[in-house]
Parts: C-alpha cells; sequence; structure tokens
C-alpha cells in the first residue's frame, strides 16, 4: 500500500519533471548524439575462435609390472599435466610476448578513413623499424604519417598527450626520426604509393601495455570436462590479425613444448646413461654374490634340492622300516629255531624273508619237516628212515640258524647305512630355510636391480623419440570467425544511449524533488507538517478558486466565527484575504476584517470603531494598523471581538508574517482557527519555523497554499 508520504513524493517528483520538459528533450538529443557518434567512430569488433586438441606425449600408452608402479610416482616426465595446465600455459605472459615479437604488433597501424582508424594490419604502405626493445619504453609512441601525394611525408610523433617528441614536414623516404626513445626508421612497403594522400597512425605499444590491453578480449578455456580441447576466442576489428595471432599462439605453444621435452628428455637421458653405468656395477655385484652363496653351500637350485631331498628322505624312511621289519623276523627265526620245543616244527615266518639264500635254507627245512610228518604218521617211532630223517633236520636247522644270523649281519648293516643317510638329510632339510631366507634377499636385491636396468633401458629409448615426437597441440580448427559482428550492437548502443537520455534528466529531477529546498506544490506542505491543507489553487487560477474553497469551508463549519490569516515569511495575505471576503459578500454573509497588515483599504480606523457602535450586518474592514499593540493588548479588544461576532458572520484577523512579534500572535487567541497563507517558492525553513510555531499554539490551523 502506498503511503502519504510515497504519494508525495512523487507528486514533487511529477512536478519537477513537468517543469523540465526542456531538460529530458535536450539530454535526449545530446546522448543520442553521442550514441550515434560512437557508432560512427568504433570500428566494428568480429570474434575469432580456434580449437587445439592436447595429446599425451606418450600417446596413452601404459605398462605393466613395475614400470606401471613407476609411474604412479612423479618422477621426471612421469608425471604428465592436464589439460587446465596447458590452458594456463597459452595464457602466459611469456607466450604472449613471443608472439607479439613474431607478428611485430607492437606496431599498430591505422589509417583515416572518415571517423574511424581503420586497421590496415599487413597492408600499410608505411613500416617503421627500430632497434629499440619496445618493452623499454615506459609510454605509448604515437606516430602521424601523412602522405602528401609527392612522395614525401609529414610526421608527428607523440609521447604523451600534449607533449610532442619529433615534428617535421616533406621528409623523404627512407627516413629515420630521433626521438628521445632512440631512432626510428620509416620505409616503404609493397602497398606504397606515391600520388596517395593518406594519413596513417601507427601506435608503439610496450608489451606489456599491449598484453593488458589485448587479454580483455581474448579468453582461452577448457570446452569440456570430458575431452582434452582448448578454445581460443579473441575479439578484434581487424580479422586477419586475430587468425594470425591465435594460429601463432597455438604454434609458438607447440615449438616451446616441443623444445621443453627435448630439452628435457635429453637431461633425462644423461641422467639415465649415468644411472645405468652405476646400476650395471651393482647388478654384477648382486649376481656375483648370489654365485658365492650357491657355490659356498652347494645349491644348484634351491627349490629342486628341496623336493629331492625331501622325496630321498621319504625313500629311505621306507627302507629303514622294511630293515627293521627284516632284522625282527630274523630275529624271531632264530628264536623259533633255538626252542626245543619247536624242533620238528615249520618256520612259520618264511614268506616275510627277503634274503634269498635264507629263504631257499628255510624252505628245505620246512619240506624236511613236512617229509617227517608224513613219515611219522606211517611209521613206527624206532623205525629207521624215521631216525634218519630226524637227524638230517637236527644238522640242517644249525644251517638254518647260521643263514639267518648271516643274513641278519647284512641287514643291519645296510640299515645303518639308511639310518646315517636319514641323518644327513634331516640335517640338510633343517638348514634350507635359512638358505632359502638367504636366496630370496639376494635373489630379490638382484631382481630389484634387473627390473631397474629394464626400466631405464626403456625410458632411455622413450626419451630418445622424443626428439621426432609430433606437437602436443593438435590443431582441431584453425582460427576462424564467427558470422556476425560482436559489437558495437546499434539496438544496445542506442537502447542504453535512450535510457540514458531519459535517466539522467530523471535523475536530476529526482533530486531536486528530495531536497525540497522550495515548496511548489501543495503535496509539499501536507510532507511537511501534519497540519491540514484547507485550500490550494486549481491549475490556471490566481487563488480565487482556492478563496471561494476556503469560504464554502468556513460555511459549512458553525463552530469558526473568527478566523486568523497569517502569512510565511515573505508573503503577503491581502490579495487572498479580499478574494476570501468577497466570496463570502457573494453569499449574502457578512464579514469583518481586522487589518493588521496595513495593505487592506479599510472603512473604519479601530480606534473609531472602539468609540462608537459603527459595526453592523453587512462587510466592512477595520485598520488596526496605526499604534495597534497598546489597544489590541488590552480588554477594549476582546470587548471588540464581542461586539464584531454578535454582528457578523465571520471576523477575519489579518496579519502579515507570522513570528513571535506579531500582532495576530498576540491575539491568537481570540481565534477560532488559524489560517496560515504559503506562497508557491516559500522556502523550507522559513515554513519549517512557521510550521512550529503554529503547533505550539495548540489551536485548530490551517494552511492555504497559493
Amino acid at each position: 500500500m502506498t503511503t502519504n508520504s510515497e504519494k508525495i513524493d512523487f507528486s514533487r517528483l511529477a512536478f519537477e519533471i513537468k517543469s523540465h520538459k526542456r531538460l529530458f528533450v535536450i539530454s535526449f538529443v545530446v546522448v543520442m548524439g553521442l550514441a550515434v557518434f560512437y557508432l560512427l567512430k568504433t570500428p566494428p569488433q568480429y570474434a575469432s575462435h580456434a580449437q587445439v586438441l592436447i595429446e599425451s606425449p606418450d600417446g596413452g600408452n601404459t605398462s605393466g609390472g613395475v614400470l606401471q608402479m613407476v609411474r604412479s610416482f612423479t618422477m621426471g616426465s612421469l608425471g604428465g599435466g592436464s589439460v587446465d595446465d596447458e590452458a594456463v600455459v597459452m595464457q602466459s605472459f611469456s607466450l604472449f610476448a613471443e608472439t607479439v615479437h613474431n607478428l611485430g604488433l607492437n606496431y599498430e597501424y591505422r589509417e583515416n578513413r572518415g571517423l574511424r582508424k581503420v586497421s590496415v594490419y599487413r597492408k600499410n604502405p608505411l613500416e617503421i623499424s627500430s632497434d629499440i626493445n619496445p618493452d623499454t619504453i615506459t609510454l605509448a609512441y604515437n606516430f602521424k604519417l601523412k602522405m602528401r601525394g609527392d612522395g614525401k611525408i609529414d610526421v608527428d610523433v607523440k609521447d604523451g598527450l600534449f607533449s610532442s617528441a619529433f615534428s617535421a614536414e616533406a621528409l623523404s623516404l627512407p627516413a629515420k626520426i630521433k626521438t628521445p626513445a632512440g631512432v626510428f626508421t620509416i620505409k616503404r612497403t609493397a602497398f606504397y604509393n606515391a600520388a596517395d594522400e593518406r594519413t596513417i597512425n601507427v601506435t608503439l605499444w610496450n608489451t606489456t601495455e599491449l598484453f593488458e590491453d589485448m587479454v580483455k578480449r581474448m579468453s582461452i578455456d577448457v570446452t569440456s570436462m570430458k575431452a582434452n580441447a582448448i578454445d581460443l576466442y579473441y575479439e578484434d576489428d581487424d580479422r586477419q590479425r586475430a587468425h594470425d595471432l591465435l594460429n601463432t599462439m597455438i604454434e609458438v605453444f607447440n615449438n616451446r613444448r616441443l623444445s621443453e621435452e627435448k630439452i628435457k628428455a635429453d637431461s633425462e637421458i644423461s641422467f639415465i646413461n649415468n644411472r645405468l653405468n652405476v646400476l650395471t656395477q651393482e647388478l654384477e655385484e648382486s649376481e656375483k654374490r648370489l654365485e658365492e652363496f650357491k657355490t659356498e653351500n652347494d645349491i644348484a637350485d634351491i627349490e629342486t634340492e628341496a623336493k629331492v631331498l625331501i622325496e630321498q628322505t621319504a625313500a629311505n624312511k621306507i627302507n629303514i622300516v622294511q630293515l627293521q621289519t627284516q632284522l625282527a623276523v630274523y630275529d624271531m627265526i632264530c628264536e623259533f629255531l633255538e626252542n626245543p620245543g619247536n624242533s620238528y616244527s615249520t618256520i612259520p615266518l618264511a614268506t616275510g624273508v627277503d634274503n634269498e639264500g635264507a629263504a631257499k635254507a628255510i624252505e628245505q627245512y620246512n619240506n624236511l619237516i613236512l617229509q617227517r610228518l608224513q613219515l611219522t604218521a606211517s611209521a613206527k617211532p624206532d623205525n629207521r628212515a624215521l631216525a634218519t630223517l630226524n637227524a638230517q633236520i637236527d644238522a640242517m636247522r644249525s644251517g638254518v640258524i647260521a643263514t639267518m644270523r648271516k643274513a641278519r649281519e647284512g641287514s643291519q648293516i645296510a640299515y645303518n647305512d639308511f639310518y646315517r643317510e636319514d641323518g644327513k638329510y634331516a640335517s640338510r632339510l633343517r638348514q634350507m630355510p635359512k638358505f632359502e631366507r638367504a636366496f630370496i634377499d639376494l635373489y630379490r636385491d638382484k631382481e630389484i636391480k634387473n627390473n631397474l636396468y629394464i626400466f631405464l633401458l626403456e625410458q632411455r629409448e622413450s626419451n630418445a623419440l622424443k626428439f621426432g615426437a609430433s606437437a602436443i597441440g593438435r590443431i582441431i580448427d584453425p582460427a576462424f570467425d564467427e558470422v556476425k559482428k560482436v559489437g558495437p550492437k546499434g539496438s544496445i548502443v542506442l537502447g542504453v544511449g535512450l535510457i540514458l537520455s531519459l535517466l539522467i534528466p530523471f535523475v536530476v529531477c529526482a533530486l531536486r524533488a528530495s531536497k525540497k529546498k522550495k515548496l511548489m506544490i501543495p503535496s509539499d506542505v501536507n510532507a511537511l507538517s501534519i497540519i491540514p491543507l484547507v485550500a490550494e489553487p486549481i491549475d490556471g487560477d490566481n487563488g480565487a478558486l482556492a478563496a471561494r474553497k476556503l469560504a464554502n469551508h468556513l460555511l459549512e463549519n458553525d463552530d469558526i466565527k473568527v478566523m486568523g490569516v497569517a502569512t510565511c515569511h515573505g508573503g503577503s495575505a491581502a490579495e487572498f484575504v479580499a478574494s476570501l471576503t468577497k466570496a463570502l459578500e457573494d453569499t449574502q454573509v457578512g464579514v469583518c476584517v481586522v487589518d493588521f497588515s496595513g495593505d487592506l483599504h479599510a472603512d473604519l480606523s479601530f480606534a473609531d470603531c472602539m468609540r462608537s457602535d459603527k459595526l453592523n450586518g453587512a462587510s466592512v474592514t477595520v485598520d488596526a494598523s496605526d499604534n495597534m499593540m497598546p489597544l489590541i493588548m488590552g480588554e477594549s479588544f476582546a470587548e471588540f471581538i464581542s461586539m464584531a461576532k454578535s454582528n457578523f458572520r465571520i471576523v477575519i484577523l489579518n496579519g502579515n508574517d507570522w513570528d513571535a512579534y506579531s500582532a495576530l500572535n498576540a491575539v491568537a487567541h481570540h481565534s477560532d482557527r488559524i489560517i496560515a497563507l504559503v506562497n508557491k517558492g516559500a522556502l523550507r525553513r522559513d515554513f519549517s519555523t512557521l510550521d512550529a510555531e503554529l503547533i505550539k499554539l495548540k489551536l485548530p490551523c490551517g494552511y492555504a497554499f497559493l
């Protein structure tokens, strides 16, 4: 919802705008004229693009094993940079400076064509050269070369806004000019024509200053997070210069990167060769220590030997068990044969004997026992054949026992041999973990050096290939132009000009409205005071309608009998009171006007009114200006007011400027309402003083704006 103060501010703003229409017209003409002049003077700017794909120097190949592990560390050239790093390199001042020097952009050539200075890059008829390093020049040098049409030129060189470094006329070409910065030579080019009358402006830029100017119109960004591509963008009014700048920047970038790669590769190859010499000696020492370890410990292949030892130990254990079994069998057979109770019994363990002689003796012995058993079954105990057979068995038993003991001795010898071998195998196997650990340490040291040796050889070959490497920045699109110019945009310039042409006078009016040094419209009164505005003029009126409006207001309020009229500083109430009186007279209302200002034509003097009863119901003006203060300060004035109120509908006390010493202020308490007149153009400070005094009265008050 809009507040009252906001309405007042907008009203004052509308008043200021209405009062300053000419300011809007002037602003429109000046600003739009400047906008058109800018469009005519400024050369059109065109945007150029170029795109480069950043390729990895190693082609994106990766290696496995130890090489892949080593690539995870930033070692030498193994730690590759990202496309963002290359974009930063492209934006570097050193690359830009090299590009500028290669193209000779420190000298900018332009020709006057109408209001514009048009670039004549690569088409300049005159060329300036010097041995001076442009980077040593702190201020830009401006050369004005005027071709006269007779083969001679006028030269004017400025090194500041108002200072001239050299000036001469009718110089023959080639011409040498001497300036505080050094000597410059001006010579013809293939585009020179002696009959032409042209004016060429040449600016010599310091490289740093040129960089600061061009970088504002250039951008180098990564095109996508998923692609290693860089987009180069540059704005210039000369398309050929923009193309050359972008293409040369790419060329310089590639040459620098190739040069850096070659320098880095040469340094790394030198380092690798030195490291290979040291590593060769270390590898020989590692192999020699491994050889000595195998020789000292009689090891050809520790894994194979351990496997053989385990197999031999297992087989030896089997032989030992078998021999132990044989020894037990031999002992059991001997015990069996030596037992008298088994004299004619067969030997039961004949199948468990591995000795061929012993087995054969047991077989023969058992056959004799079987024959005896058969004979015993059919012959008598005293049979002669049985006795003979018993004698043979007894004799053979002693032989079998001897054979068994001899076989046992052979098995015992074999058992002892196997047992000793088992001890050797066990001792060797117990040493195997220690051998294996020492062997692994020596073998690992040798393998590490060997892998590192191979890796360094690969790196040396990889760096050697860099001397024939291609450019890291592969050109996707060489420099090309956008179809439409990027500036200045006529619609934008004219649009901004139109906005400014309206905004400037609007701001001026807004500032004037906000200050309010003078009261110009009725709403200014409402904005500054809580006392209501009861009368205000209508457009084209001189105050008569405001007086009539106030008269109607007085007649509608029966409780208003006495009204005091005061003015703000510098104002006059005579005309308004006269109009008010006439308006009341037209409605057949009796009016008594007591004039304290002396500006009205009086019918009676105040002194006469006090001495005689001359007041009646008709309108009358009483002059109270002469010697009035002693009269109005007494009781007689109160009696007069009482008498006037009984004879007239309205009593008007007309005063002049309101202040603490005015006559109206002295008799204000007799008034039912005080009306203060504020003339258009009254000062704000005067009005604020008046308003403060009226508020102190604590009487009904109102303002009339005229």
